[in-house]
């Protein structure tokens, strides 16, 4: 079988780079007697991972006050009232959790810590309520809306936006200023 060079021409095999020169290659596994000098195998990772998001549930922290007068804390308290509640924490959004942070910790060598991986899982419910926003998930029910609102935000030129987004303030405020805190 032939094997190429660096110049392209069938001829003696070039030297395999090592771990540590391609970017994103796994760190050499350590073997040791004490947790501290060895490695952490793959699925104490999954399972730390895993075992911090059972049961897990988010607190959605938006600063800031809405152009109709009320803070964003409370417009979300009062869709979620009225049944559309966007910082709802479901099943669903758990699993995509506990996925989205296991793809980022696969090559880690050491279990993470509790503040590096409730920082990632934040991170990670954030962009899940974004996208409930942008109704690109639909893990929770949303109530309809009453057919007099319906009418008027049509009217009004809003028509076709989704339930939960009038003129689109509130979903932007999310994205680029939310905060979410795991209890």
């Amino acid at each position: 079988m032939p094997i190429f060079n660096d110049s392209g021409r069938i001829g003696s095999p070039t030297p395999l780079a090592r771990p540590e020169q391609i970017r994103g290659a796994r760190e050499p596994q350590r073997t040791g007697k004490t947790e501290r000098e060895r490695s952490a195998q793959r699925g104490e990772i999954t399972r730390t991972i895993r075992d911090t998001t059972k049961g897990v549930e988010i607190a959605l922290k938006v600063p800031g006050i809405h152009y109709s007068g009320m803070t964003y804390d409370k417009l979300i308290g009062i869709l979620a009232s009225q049944g559309r509640d966007f910082a709802a924490t479901t099943p669903t959004m758990r699993k995509h959790m506990v996925a989205e942070v296991t793809i980022v910790y696969e090559n880690a060598v050491k279990v993470p810590t509790m503040k590096a991986l409730k920082e990632k899982l934040g991170e990670s419910a954030l962009g899940w309520i974004v996208r409930r926003f942008a109704h690109k998930v639909r893990d929770e029910r949303l109530a309809a809306l009453s057919p007099a609102y319906a009418k008027s935000k049509k009217r009004d030129g809003y028509g076709r936006n989704p339930i939960g987004v009038r003129t689109g303030a509130l979903a932007a405020r999310v994205q680029d200023f939310g905060k979410v805190k795991l209890k």
